[in-house]
C-alpha cells in the first residue's frame, strides 16, 4: 500500500509540473532567460579639425584694403658675409692701394677692390668725386697748390683761384663750366700778401685795417672768413661781386647782397 502510494505521488508530481512548464511557455514573456550584458555605446565621432570645417564653410574673402602685404621674395644669392681687412686711411690713402672700380662711382661713393669678389664702399654725405668735362669720375680734391700768381685748388667741380694780393683787377675767382664769378672785399689793402698754412687754409693778414680774411677750399667750393682783431669800427664789410652771365649768378642761388650777408654786390 506504501509504494503505491508513492508512485502515485511521483506520477502526480510529475504531471504537476508538466503543467507548470506548459503555462509558462504559454505565458507572454516566457520562461524568464538571463539577459545578455548591455553593449557599451559607441564613441562619439571625433570633432572637426579648423581645416574641415573651412571646407564645408569658407570663410569670407578679406577686402583688399585690409590685407597684409604680401612679403617680397628674398633673392638668392651666392654671396657670404665674412670679416674683411678694411685699409685704414683717408680715401687717397685707398686709392694708393687697392684698385678702384671707377664704373660703380658717384658723386659721394667710390667703390674699390679689395679681391677678386670682395669691394669697398667708401661712401660720403659731402661729394668726393666730380665729373670733368669728359663725364669721367675724378676725385676732388681741395689742397690748395701754388700757380702762377696766386694758389688754387687742386680738382674740384669749380676751379678756385686766389691771387697773391687781393685786388680789383686780381680778385678771388670762382670758375665753372657754366661761367665765372669774381669776388673782392672793398678796400682790402695791396700789401696783404697770401700765406699758406699748414692747415691748408690761405691766410690775408690786415686784408684790412686790423681784419684779417682767410680762406680754406671745400668739396664745392670755398669759405671764406673775417677774422677781427679788435673791435671793428663799422658794422658792415662789402665786396664787390661780378659775373660775366646774371644768368649764371642766378643758378649760383645769388640774386642780390642776400646771397652775401653784409655784404654788397655790383
Amino acid at each position: 500500500m506504501g509504494f503505491r502510494f508513492f508512485s502515485r505521488s511521483s506520477v502526480r508530481a510529475l504531471g504537476l509540473l508538466v503543467s507548470l512548464l506548459t503555462l509558462a511557455f504559454l505565458l507572454p514573456g516566457g520562461v524568464a532567460r538571463p539577459r545578455a550584458a548591455k553593449a557599451a555605446p559607441p564613441p562619439p565621432p571625433p570633432s572637426p579639425t579648423a581645416a574641415q570645417v573651412a571646407q564645408v564653410f569658407p570663410p569670407p574673402p578679406i577686402p583688399l584694403d585690409q590685407r597684409d602685404p604680401v612679403p617680397a621674395a628674398k633673392p638668392k644669392t651666392d654671396i657670404q658675409v665674412r670679416a674683411l681687412s678694411v685699409p685704414a686711411g683717408t680715401p687717397s690713402d685707398k686709392v694708393r692701394t687697392n684698385p678702384e672700380d671707377k664704373a660703380q662711382a658717384t658723386e659721394t661713393a667710390s667703390v674699390y677692390k679689395l679681391g677678386p669678389a670682395d669691394h669697398l664702399l667708401d661712401a660720403t654725405l659731402a661729394p668726393q668725386n666730380f665729373k670733368d668735362l669728359a663725364g669721367t669720375w675724378k676725385k676732388i680734391d681741395s689742397t690748395l697748390v701754388k700757380q702762377t700768381g696766386g694758389y688754387r685748388n687742386a680738382a674740384g667741380p669749380a676751379s678756385v683761384s686766389f691771387p697773391d694780393i687781393l685786388t680789383a683787377p686780381t680778385p678771388v675767382t670762382y670758375a665753372m663750366p657754366e661761367g665765372t664769378v669774381t669776388f673782392f672785399p672793398e678796400g682790402a689793402s695791396t700789401k696783404s700778401k697770401a700765406t699758406l698754412t699748414k692747415s691748408n687754409a690761405l691766410t690775408y693778414p690786415n686784408a684790412l685795417p686790423n681784419i684779417d680774411l682767410r680762406y680754406a677750399t671745400t668739396a664745392v667750393g670755398y669759405a671764406e672768413d673775417v677774422v677781427l682783431k679788435k673791435k671793428p669800427t663799422t658794422d658792415r664789410f662789402s665786396w664787390q661781386v661780378t659775373t660775366e652771365s646774371p644768368l649764371f649768378y642766378r643758378r649760383l642761388g645769388c640774386l642780390s647782397s642776400s646771397c652775401f650777408p653784409g655784404a654788397s654786390s655790383r
